[in-house]
C-alpha cells in the first residue's frame, strides 16, 4: 500500500523518498520478496530505501518527515506511540490498534487499510500543508505520554484507587 502511495505522489512530487525499517517477520516470510518486487514493477528502486531490521529505530525514525504504519490488523504495536513521541506526524491504517493511540485530524491520520487512495490523500494533506503537518506532530507528542512508563503508572495507580474507594 505505502509503495503504491508513493509511485502516485511521486508523479507530482518529484521530492518524496520510501524508507522502510523493519526485518523478516515469520508471519510473513514472503513479505519482503514481494515488498521488493513491487518497489521493481513501479520504478522506485531509487526513491525507496529498505533499511531491515535496525536497533536504532529512533535515528531512522529522525530521518523522516512522516511516519506511516499502513500494518493490516495490527493489534497495538509500540512503533505508532513511538513515533508519535518523536512528534512526527503519523497515518496508521484501520482497523487495529493504532486508532487507541491516535485521534484522527488531531494527533494523527487514520487510513483503511489497503486502501491506496486514502493513504496517498493523507500523504498529500500533510506535504501539501507542513503547518498542518507540524500541529499532528506537536499533538502526537503530547498524546503519546499516556503510552510512556510514567503515563502506564499513573494510570494504573488511579484505577487501583478508584477501585478502592479513594
Amino acid at each position: 500500500t505505502i509503495v503504491d502511495a508513493i509511485a502516485r505522489i511521486r508523479t507530482s512530487r518529484s521530492d518524496v523518498l520510501g524508507l522502510f525499517v523493519g526485518g523478516q517477520h515469520d508471519l510473513e516470510p514472503h513479505y519482503e520478496a514481494e515488498l521488493k518486487r513491487r518497489i521493481l514493477d513501479r520504478g522506485l528502486s531509487e526513491h525507496v530505501i529498505l533499511a531491515g531490521a535496525q536497533r536504532n529505530v529512533a535515528q531512522w525514525m529522525g530521518a523522516m518527515d512522516v511516519f506511516v504504519h499502513a500494518a493490516e490488523r495490527e493489534p497495538f504495536g509500540i512503533v505508532v506511540p513511538e513515533a508519535m513521541a518523536m512528534g512526527l506526524p503519523v497515518i496508521a491504517s484501520i482497523p487495529g490498534g493504532p486508532a487507541e493511540a491516535i485521534v484522527p485530524g488531531k494527533s494523527g491520520l487514520l487510513v483503511k487499510s489497503r486502501d491506496v487512495d486514502e493513504l496517498t490523500l493523507a500523504l498529500m494533506r500533510l506535504f501539501q500543508n507542513p503547518g498542518f503537518a507540524t500541529q499532528i506532530g506537536i499533538q502526537a507528542r503530547e498524546s503519546s505520554v499516556r503510552f510512556s512508563s510514567d503515563g502506564f503508572a499513573l494510570r494504573l495507580t488511579n484505577s487501583v484507587l478508584k477501585a478502592v474507594g479513594l
